[in-house]
């Protein structure tokens, strides 16, 4: 398995830690959540992390370290040192109320499951003096499904981390899933939330979809990768 991340990004995320940590709380999410914790082998350049600040507070003291700066266009992407690219979405208590974030360009995005990332997670050792909280597997393959059907035609490679994810809990894990029996696995799971609730989607609903899609797959209290 290729190191999921550079020497680089640990640098960045140890910035970040000592930024952040213990006051604020922030989980590493996204398609290097799941290479943290599994033998996968997209390629993906950006982290992905949720940090439990209101919109006001995004920048979360980054705009203070040297050498950051933010995406001109897009406000929830930072660039770090040594090109690194760190996606920051807040999901503090008043955005989790409202299911959604509203971005300054008028895009909205949905929260639903960030509450999930934020209290489910793994203890993941980068180094001797970092550790950071990566959100388990069954979060990170909620969080995907409701990325995708938040911007489907942007966001087909969810699909595919989201079969990656059922593939490998299949392997893991013997269950009886009525529900994921079709040949198409991923897209079931997807297809029935959006047949069931479409644009009506709510996070009230949200504890109903966790419970009938919540895998449980082994994972250690803690894990160390060794670079």
């Amino acid at each position: 398995m290729n190191p999921p991340f550079s020497q680089a990004q640990i640098a960045a995320l140890r910035q970040l830690d000592r930024l952040w940590s213990p006051a604020t709380r922030f989980v590493l999410i996204g398609a290097t959540a799941i290479r943290c914790q599994r033998a996968f082998d997209r390629t993906t350049y950006d982290i992905d992390i949720t940090v439990a600040v209101s919109l006001d507070q995004m920048s979360a003291g980054l705009d203070t370290l040297p050498g950051w700066s933010q995406h001109s266009r897009k406000e929830h992407t930072w660039h770090g040192p040594d090109r690194v690219d760190v996606d920051v979405l807040p999901s503090g208590p008043d955005l989790l109320a409202a299911g959604q974030i509203e971005w300054k360009d008028g895009h909205v995005m949905s929260l639903i499951g960030f509450e999930h990332a934020l209290s489910n997670t793994v203890e993941i050792a980068l180094a001797r003096d970092l550790s950071i909280a990566v959100a388990t597997l069954p979060v990170v393959a909620l969080l995907k499904m409701v990325a995708y059907l938040d911007r489907p035609h942007e966001r087909r490679r969810d699909l595919t981390d989201i079969g990656f994810l059922l593939e490998e809990y299949l392997s893991t894990t013997t269950i009886v899933a009525t529900r994921t029996r079709s040949s198409t696995g991923s897209s079931t799971l997807i297809a029935q939330a959006h047949s069931r609730w479409g644009a009506t989607w709510r996070p009230s609903h949200w504890t109903e979809t966790a419970r009938w899609s919540r895998p449980s797959w082994p994972a250690p209290a803690r894990t160390s990768i060794r670079h």
